[in-house]
């Protein structure tokens, strides 16, 4: 039922149908679930459009961002000649080597620090802006 405060709220474990809402309440409804299957898709488009337009009225200096039609031209070019799949390439193999690097030298760090003392201390210290309490 209703309590006194709440007004018309459906009970817990209640099934609200389509005819147990109002026209008003069912058209808002429907405008939430236009809404959640339109939104995200408006939101990128949206980001597209500003981005484009930030470029063209060069808020940004192009070297930093280029127009959104200069880079999809860009893709397409590199795309057709063969040489997208070869730079994607390239920048794969780049992460994974920096990623190894940095994964073997955090663990080897970690191990130092852990198991040699002298290490740890001089670590500690350095990274420290105050001395813990």
């Amino acid at each position: 039922g209703a309590s006194s405060c709440g007004g018309n709220r459906p009970v817990a474990g209640t099934l609200i149908t389509s005819r147990s809402l109002s026209t008003g309440e069912r058209a808002a409804a429907g405008a939430r679930r236009t809404f959640d299957t339109v939104g995200p898709y408006l939101t990128i488009a949206l980001l597209l459009i500003a981005w484009e337009l930030a470029a063209q009225f060069e808020l940004v200096i192009a070297f930093l961002l280029p127009a959104l039609s200069v880079v999809v031209t860009r893709i397409a070019t590199d795309f057709a000649s063969g040489q997208l799949p070869t730079d994607i390439a390239i920048t794969l193999y780049r992460t994974l080597v920096a990623f190894v690097l940095a994964t073997v030298g955090g663990v080897t760090l970690g191990i130092l620090i852990s198991r040699i003392r002298p290490i740890r201390m001089q670590l500690t210290s350095a990274t420290q802006s105050r001395p813990c309490v």
